[in-house]
Order: C-alpha cells, then structure tokens, then sequence
C-alpha cells in the first residue's frame, strides 16, 4: 500500500522502529527512545538500501548500547 500526501508520515514497525516517508517518497528507518528523560531519535539508514531485518538488528544494538548507559551519539563523539 502506497500513501500519497503533502505531509510526512510514519509506519510502525516494532519496539521503537519506525519507517519515515517523506512526500517525495524518501523513506528512513528510525528508532525512537528515551534517554535521561529525554525522548530521542535515531535514523539507522534509508529504505530500501537497509531492509527489515536490518533495520531491526541495529534497532537492537541501539537498544543495547542504551541500557547499558551509553548513547549512541555520545560515542560517536568519543570515537572521533
């Protein structure tokens, strides 16, 4: 099923993962969660060149990197 619009729009996935659609036809996977009380997102590649099982198993590795306290961003930071 194909929607066509002028707005962005998103479809759900699972567990935080989400496929972002833009009006052009662009779309991003993203894994939204909270970190320090904050609510975070996080792109983890543009469809179809990342696919489901892709998608799912960096949503995974983002999810563990932020129990263990680490955010993903922060150590990109450090790595540079």
């Amino acid at each position: 099923m194909v929607l066509t619009g002028t707005r962005p729009y998103q479809l759900g996935a699972a567990a935080g993962l989400s496929l972002y659609v833009q009006p052009n036809g662009h779309k991003w996977w993203r894994f939204r969660y909270w970190f320090f009380d904050k609510e975070k997102m996080l792109s983890l590649g543009t469809y179809p060149k990342v696919i489901l099982q892709e998608a799912k198993n960096r949503r995974d590795a983002a999810r563990k990197m932020v129990i263990s306290g680490v955010a993903r961003r922060r150590r990109r930071e450090a790595d540079q």
